[in-house]
């Protein structure tokens, strides 16, 4: 299946993530991107591409700081994207294919600051302005008008409409915090019973604390190439199959008026358009899980129908692993997600972990048996891209 115009990522790296870093946003993302290049084995004055996420959601930077603080001395191609991560991940890849540079950087980094916690309110450096993240409206994240009332609106929506319950959405929660105790990078590692995720502080219901992920700081790269370049690498290449995305209709940024999927479903149908694969045939699956409903809808559009995504999940529960086997074979969220290591990237961490599980170096949570495939989904809405992996 895998053609020699692909593109592949053949470095990861990633910052310590934390609550509080005592570090500046530049300084871990130089960081992050310094590991991606070692890990690649390619020389620094190789690289000629830099990818940054740019984002109006938290502070970052410029792929010239980059540049300038790892000294990279012949960049010729640069380019910014607006989060989620896979955007950023699609220009690089395109940019390598396009000839327009040999071996490209991307980078997202995250700085928690005050329009995404509460607990960062007040800290002048970490000061927002108050039209951050929202400046059509001027509602910051963490105010009840923001992100965390349409989350809550379409969960209850889903459960009015499907039927689903809060110990559906509790089994994704467990799952990824199941899978979390044995990654490092992890914030959020103390395990939880469904006992505990229906105690958990309640947000705005039917969503409660464990529904949603945590402001953080820290940021991951990757180094991407052609594949042809990238057999010459120390790692197994790991193969960019394919990109999709989806719009809704009449999307309005946080006030989403969508709450059926309809990006969800229009983003698979691009992406496996794009390859021979279909979504059974992977072997990993990665769906976002910013929030809760978020990964119920991802999982509605990758596997089943609209409001399957309940039957699905009580289908998939093993009790006694408190894990999710999709299909009874096919596990998700092997890092922990967003939920677990925190909005450190906003599903970036999904990537270097797909990489991981398919290059065998994911260690003590390394999923055993072959591994050749994964999907891995980003956002939602207005604000999605997806891609599939492999190394077959």
């Amino acid at each position: 299946m895998t053609r020699p115009d692909r593109a592949a990522i053949i470095g990861i790296g990633y910052s310590d993530i934390s609550r509080n870093s005592g570090t500046g946003p530049g300084t871990l993302i130089a960081r992050a991107a310094r590991a991606a290049i070692l890990d690649s084995g390619v020389a620094k004055e190789d690289i000629d591409g830099v990818v940054g996420v740019y984002g109006s959601d938290s502070p970052t930077v410029w792929p010239g700081y980059v540049v300038d603080s790892l000294g990279l001395p012949n960049v010729t191609w640069w380019d910014t994207a607006q989060p989620p991560s896979i955007v950023g991940l699609s220009s690089a890849a395109q940019a390598v294919l396009a000839g327009n540079c040999e071996y490209a950087v991307f980078y997202h980094g995250k700085y928690r600051w005050g329009s995404t916690s509460i607990a960062s309110k007040g800290d002048p450096l970490r000061e927002s302005p108050a039209h951050e993240m929202d400046p059509t409206f001027s509602n910051p994240l963490v105010s009840h008008a923001g992100s965390l009332n349409w989350a809550a609106r379409v969960m209850r929506h889903h459960m009015d409409r499907h039927g689903s319950t809060r110990e559906d959405f509790g089994k994704i929660a467990i799952n990824n915090r199941t899978h979390a105790l044995t990654n490092p990078r992890a914030l959020f590692r103390t395990p939880i019973k469904m006992g505990d995720y229906l105690a958990a502080p309640m947000i705005d219901e039917p969503m409660s604390l464990l529904d949603m992920d945590a402001p953080v700081d820290g940021a991951m790269a990757v180094v991407v190439t052609s594949l042809e370049r990238a057999l010459d690498g120390p790692h197994t290449p790991v193969v960019i199959e394919a990109f999709g995305s989806g719009l809704p209709i009449g999307s309005e940024g946080n006030l989403w008026p969508e709450a059926d999927g309809l990006a969800a479903r229009r983003a698979v149908a691009s992406l496996f358009g794009r390859t021979d694969y279909s979504p059974t045939d992977m072997d990993l699956a990665y769906p976002y899980d910013g929030f809760t409903i978020l990964t119920m809808l991802w999982l509605e559009a990758l596997f089943t129908e609209e409001g399957g995504g309940p039957e699905l999940l009580r289908d998939a529960w093993s009790e006694d692993e408190q894990v999710l086997k999709l299909f009874g074979r096919m596990p998700m969220c092997t890092s922990g997600g967003n939920l677990s290591e925190g909005r450190a990237t906003q599903g970036f961490g999904s990537v270097l972990e797909a990489v991981q599980q398919l290059r065998g170096t994911a260690g003590d949570r390394q999923i055993g048996g072959s591994l050749n495939t994964a999907v891995i989904t980003n956002g939602m809405a207005a604000t999605n891209r997806s891609t599939i992996l492999s190394v077959s």
